[in-house]
């Protein structure tokens, strides 16, 4: 979702993202942990090991979101999308005939009574 934001954002007021990150954005990625000193970083060149996606920031990631389902999940998406529109169409079809019917039924009474 933030991305979504953002280009959202983006479009409605450029170059706001922008300013709101060149304030925020390298301050909000430091920390005032210590660094082991004789830690191996990958400045120079891959640090060997698979360290996966977790890191020292693990504890402020979020849990996944919406979008990220929706996009992972199309197809039931699409069927329950799908399904809502047949069921909300049939409700406002019948509902259509209804007041169709209604108005004549109103109109056949005050032209026989």
């Amino acid at each position: 979702m933030p991305t979504v934001k953002t280009v959202i954002g983006n479009k409605m007021v450029p170059g706001f993202v922008d300013y709101y990150l060149a304030k925020n954005g390298y301050k909000a990625q430091q920390t005032d942990e210590t660094i082991e000193p004789n830690r191996r970083d990958n400045l120079w060149e891959p640090v060997p090991g698979d360290h996966g996606v977790r890191g020292p920031f693990n504890h402020r990631a979020s849990s996944p979101s919406p979008q990220r389902w929706a996009d992972t999940h199309k197809l039931i998406l699409a069927g329950v999308l799908g399904a809502a529109g047949l069921a909300g169409g049939g409700a406002l079809r019948r509902q259509i005939m209804w007041n169709k019917w209604a108005l004549s039924f109103e109109a056949l009474r005050h032209f026989v009574f």
